[in-house]
Order: C-alpha cells, then structure tokens, then sequence
C-alpha cells in the first residue's frame, strides 16, 4: 500500500455530493485528490496516480483506451462511474479493448412514483462492512437507487456489493495487471441517496485502499540486458511461476528456496517497458525496465514551460485529434501555396533584370551613335 494514495479525479460537473465525499476523505486519510474535466486531464501523467476514477465518462478517443491499457499493466486501478453522457455500447467497446469481460446491458430507470431498488443486507463478514456494524445489529435501512446500470458478468467478475434484485452495484474485473471497478450508478440525487448514508465514506475509502493495493507490487526498475534477482514471501513452492514480457511472451521459472522466501534470477530483459512475474494466475511482481521506479510517479510535466523553452516542438492538448496531428508534424504541411508564391517572385525578379539589361543596353547604344555623329 502506497504511503500517499494519489486519485486522478475526472467529471465535467462533479456532484456536489460526491465532490464533498472525497473533500472529507482528504482531510481524514492519506488519500489526496486532482480534478480534471475531460477537456484536459489526458495532459496528466496518468503513471502518478494510484487510482484513476472516471464519472459520468463519455465516449473515449481509441489513444486515451490505449494510455488507459498501459496504466492498467503497471498494476494500478482505474474506478468507473457512469453517467447520463454514458453511452452502454460505447462502455462495452471500451471494456473490450481493455480485455475485459463486464459488459453493460441496460439502462434500468425508476418508475414514476418514485420506484426504487435497495442494496441486499450487507454481509458482515465481507471486509468492505468489517468493523462498520455491531453483531447483533437489525433493522439495517440500506441505501435507495432510482435508476443504475445493468451490467452482465464474466467467470472472473467479482460481485463486491449487490442490490437486493441480484443485480451487482460494485464490480470487480481483472484486466492486464491492473484492476477496474464498475459503479452502476453515479452518486447524485437523481440516481441514489447512498451519499446521505454512514456507510458510504468508510465504504468508498475501502475501495481506494483496494484498489491501490497492487501498487506495492512495483519493484525497483532495471536497465536493458542486465540481470536481476528478486525474493518474494515464501507459502506458495507449489505454484508454477511465469514471467510475462510487455509483448506478452512467457517465460517459465523455476524458484530457489532460500529459507522462508523464494528467488528468482531474471535476465534477458531485452525488452523496455513493465515485466509482470506471475504465481500461479496471481500477480506476483511487476518489474520496470529501462524506466526508473522513480519516474513512474514523477509529477506531471508543465506543458506551458515546456512549450516556451522550446518553441519548435508541436505540443497538443486535445488527444482528439492526436493521430492526425502525429501525421502532420511527421509529414510536414503542403507546400503548393509556397511554391507558387516564390515562383511569383522569381518572376517579378526575372522581369525586372530584363528591364535593368535593355535600359543599359539603350543607353550604351545612344552613346555609340553620338559619338558617330561627333566624329563626323
């Protein structure tokens, strides 16, 4: 568990209700939060963060779902709630590209008379709940959903809170390294009155801790072609233990057991980028090489300052059009309107040495003939 757990916060109009949530959250934890609107938070070096947590998200350019994958292969979290801008078959291509199974079937809105659909009882055994109730506890009232989403699982889903329909509220998926969390609803009056609840803040504050626990699986990165050995906790001699290269290529390994822990002699890391050790189907490591375990958390560059020191290099800061603009700095612009602007030129210059020429040449010949005349 990282020491200061960093959310990348992004809504276009945060709830009132959700944005004082994570305000008290703040205050009360080692949890520190940065807002963004979608305009702008794909400046952010996404690697910073513990946790990325998406509300009400739009459809995403396929470069964003692409950083999004990267992130998640580093072994982080990214958090999704979704909103009225949240489009079911676009969250489903989505989760698609990011190899996951959860898909989102429909959009389930209170009937008029104002409908609405609880969570089942919490479980006091689930840890999300642990310590939050007293045993002999009854008579629990549990928060009210006028409208959600409907989601349809996969064999490796986790249902972390349900409502009392079966339906899951909080998802937990398994994808690369990294893990999401699928929210079916957003946190508004329109859609619950979970916020008004006790137990959302300790609930939600659960979630990030979850969420962040991956991240102290990073270990210390290393260059190129070189080798290195690292120890995990011993318990599990029995696993078949496989080491994972960015482009996905495996590499079987055999542990050596030196007293209560197991060790690995890695090489051949010919391959930049994040290699992932796995035990079993378990996450065991992740390996940076070539990039410094230092700079996965470095803060976000000043795109301003960066763009004034040097002002040939093209910075863009919408990620829209990032391709096309990729294309154009790498082909350069047309050059037609240039071309014909100095062919003018060098026509105005020809016509104009012509004209200088014939005028000394007139001259020179009126010389000649007085001359002539003078002599005569």
């Amino acid at each position: 568990m990282p020491a200061n757990l960093k959310v990348l916060y992004v809504d276009d109009a945060p709830s009132p209700f959700f944005r004082s949530a994570l305000t008290s959250l703040k205050e009360q934890s080692n949890i520190t939060f940065t807002t963004e609107r979608y305009a702008t938070w794909a400046r952010n070096n996404f690697q910073q963060f513990d946790i990325i947590l998406l509300a009400d998200f739009p459809n995403l350019p396929v470069q964003i779902n692409q950083r999004l994958r990267t992130y998640l292969q580093s072994g982080k979290s990214i958090f999704l709630f979704p909103g009225l801008h949240t489009v079911p078959s676009e969250f489903n291509q989505m989760m698609h590209f990011l190899g996951l199974s959860v898909r989102m079937k429909e959009f389930v809105a209170g009937e008029k008379g104002g409908a609405f659909i609880q969570l089942a009882d919490p479980d006091l055994n689930n840890p999300l709940f642990s310590g939050l109730f007293r045993r002999n506890a009854t008579d629990l009232t549990t928060p009210r959903f006028y409208q959600y989403f409907k989601f349809i699982t996969g064999k490796e889903d986790q249902s972390l809170l349900l409502f009392k329909n079966n339906d899951p509220f909080v998802l937990k998926a398994k994808a690369e390294s990294g893990t999401v969390f699928c929210f079916s609803s957003y946190i508004d009056d329109q859609w619950t009155d979970f916020h008004y609840r006790g137990l959302f803040l300790p609930v939600l504050s659960r979630l990030f801790y979850l969420g962040a626990a991956n991240t102290t699986l990073i270990q210390t990165g290393i260059p190129v072609n070189r080798y290195k050995r690292i120890t995990l906790p011993q318990g599990a001699e029995q696993n078949n233990y496989t080491l994972r290269s960015p482009d996905n290529e495996e590499t079987y390994l055999n542990p050596e057991i030196s007293g209560q822990e197991l060790s690995f002699k890695l090489s051949s890391f010919s391959t930049p980028g994040i290699f992932r050790l796995f035990a079993g189907k378990e996450l065991a490591a992740l390996i940076p090489v070539n990039v410094k375990t230092k700079s996965l958390f470095s803060p976000p560059v000043d795109l301003q300052k960066l763009s004034s020191a040097y002002p040939e290099v093209d910075i863009y800061f919408e990620a829209d059009d990032f391709g096309t603009d990729i294309l154009n700095s790498r082909y350069g612009s047309e050059l037609w309107k240039t071309a014909i602007l100095l062919t003018i030129l060098l026509l105005i210059l020809e016509i104009f040495f012509i004209k200088k020429t014939e005028g000394k040449a007139g001259v020179y010949l009126d010389n000649t003939m007085l001359s002539g005349k003078v002599s005569k």
